[in-house]
């Protein structure tokens, strides 16, 4: 099964298998959310994108 998960780096938002040993060092953080239950196929990632502007 797939879990969704953010990336604490990138805060893209993504599947991996719920045995990926990332979860477990904190690389990534389980999004417990009832619109992304466990699956069966991986979903398309949600890219988190800065939109600060420079100046």
């Amino acid at each position: 099964m797939f879990v969704w998960v953010r990336d604490r780096a990138t805060g893209h938002r993504f599947d991996v298998p719920e045995t990926d040993s990332r979860i477990r060092d904190g690389v990534f953080v389980l999004v417990k959310d009832k619109r992304y239950p466990a699956s069966v196929v991986a979903r398309r990632p949600k890219h988190c994108i800065n939109h600060k502007k420079e100046s």
